[in-house]
């Protein structure tokens, strides 16, 4: 009963762990395979004589350069350590480490070979030189990676590999990264007994991990405050602007009722549009009290309207803003992905015969990766990724509204119609509109009150 209890849970929490995997954790990951290959490349480009150390410092100092000194560690030697998992053997050095990800340069001055082991991550090895050799079960070819190629190493996914002499790597590892950690320890206890190495290894570790996770905590609290004084600054601009429109309705509204009481034809008659009343609602105005209603009161009821209205067009036109601002710059990205460029280099390849067809898929490990990134960026362009169906029903129901305001304002202008007298011809045009009107009111599915239309166009 324990086991079956001690099992219930650990299924329970690898199904947790899972949908986070997917959902919660890409929101914190900092780094872009895309970009780290780039980088790459640009640096390998740089130095023709393939100089190991002189390539890790410069990708050290580009990174530095795009995503910030507090997020990439200084290139120093005394920071290296080995590491041993999977029966590989390898020297490590920690560029950057936190709970969702580490960044670290990876390699064998001697060469090693072993297990990959089974990781709760994505990985993605740069390669920078050397070559690197990979092969799943069953695979009776090996697939290879020469410098400036990335192998991604899917979640849950295990292969062999083999370094040659001298191989290094840029290796990117993207998902729970605490979980990787006994397969970076367990060779210690039951093997090497290294512990200057375990002591090396869980120091610069813990250190890098501790550190971003307490600058992320201070980014979360900055952002916070942040957020509230823009809000605070919002809402006090927004009363003041209500402030100031209902004064200025009110000082109107005091003259308009001045007028009315000074002419004899207002007296007899009078009109609640010239008492200076406002039709707030269809229903408000077409009531005894909103016909008897002074200035003050229509006041007050436009004093309790105006922020609230002003506030949310605020918060709609900052949302409108932030989604047009996402379309550019995921478009821009998905422009600079530069696909064919890649396309062309392989089929280059294979043509001169320096690709073989059978490491063509080896040889589009990049192409993969940037495929994926551009997925990922359509999905942010709004339209790009939406459905015919989806379409078609957002343009119905836009349609709608339109003749949802349009039967509204038709509407509010038959009222406004009955109240004073328009001329012969505004009448014409009334009667007109009144016959277009009711022929659209057939149309119109039954139960929808007339405040209800005229709501929505609010």
């Amino acid at each position: 009963m324990k086991l079956l209890f001690l099992a219930s849970i650990f299924l329970g929490l690898y199904f947790v762990m899972d949908v986070l995997f997917y959902t919660w954790l890409p929101t914190n990951y900092v780094f872009d395979p895309v970009v780290l290959n780039s980088i790459c490349n640009e640096v390998l480009h740089n130095h023709p004589e393939k100089n190991t150390t002189l390539i890790m410092e410069d990708v050290a100092i580009k990174l530095q350069q795009h995503y910030g000194k507090g997020l990439i560690n200084e290139f120093d030697n005394e920071r290296w350590f080995f590491n041993n998992a999977g029966g590989a053997m390898g020297s490590v050095y920690i560029l950057h480490a936190s709970i969702s990800e580490y960044l670290i340069f990876f390699g064998s001055a001697t060469g090693t070979e072993g297990h990959t082991g089974l990781h709760f991550a994505d990985d993605h090895f740069t390669i920078l030189s050397g070559h690197q050799k990979a092969g799943k079960l069953n695979d009776q070819y090996p697939e290879i990676y020469y410098p400036g190629d990335t192998h991604h190493l899917r979640k849950g996914t295990t292969k062999q590999y083999s370094i040659p002499a001298g191989g290094f790597s840029l290796e990117l590892a993207q998902g729970w990264i605490p979980a990787m950690l006994p397969f970076g320890f367990f060779d210690t206890f039951f093997s090497t007994l290294d512990f200057v190495t375990l002591y090396r290894t869980t120091y610069f570790t813990a250190a890098d991990m501790i550190t971003q996770l307490l600058r992320g905590i201070l980014k979360i609290q900055k952002l916070v405050l942040k957020r509230s004084t823009v809000s605070t600054q919002i809402i006090k601009s927004q009363i003041k602007s209500a402030q100031n429109t209902t004064s200025t309705k009110s000082t109107q509204a005091h003259m308009n009722h001045h007028r009315t009481i000074s002419s004899p034809l207002a007296m007899a008659n009078p009109s609640p549009l010239a008492s200076g009343s406002s039709i707030i609602r269809l229903e408000d105005s077409m009531s005894p009290q909103a016909m008897s209603t002074g200035p003050n009161t229509t006041t007050s009821a436009v004093t309790a309207a105006a922020t609230p209205a002003s506030f949310t067009s605020n918060i709609t036109s900052t949302a409108v803003n932030d989604k047009w601002c996402k379309n550019a710059t995921s478009v821009e990205e998905l422009r600079n992905l530069e696909l064919v460029p890649l396309v062309l280099d392989v089929m280059e390849g294979v043509n001169s015969g320096n690709v073989l067809p059978k490491d063509v898929e080896n040889a589009a490990g990049t192409i993969r990766v940037r495929i994926n990134k551009a997925r990922e960026l359509i999905k942010n362009i709004h339209g790009l990724a939406e459905l015919p169906e989806e379409r078609l029903h957002r343009v119905e129901t836009l349609n709608q509204n339109i003749d949802k305001k349009t039967n509204a304002l038709l509407r509010l202008k038959r009222l406004v119609s009955q109240k004073i007298d328009l001329s012969e011809e505004s009448q014409l045009a009334d009667k007109n509109d009144e016959v277009k009107t009711e022929e659209e009111e057939q149309q119109q599915p039954s139960g929808i009150k007339d405040e209800d239309v005229l709501m929505d166009t609010n």
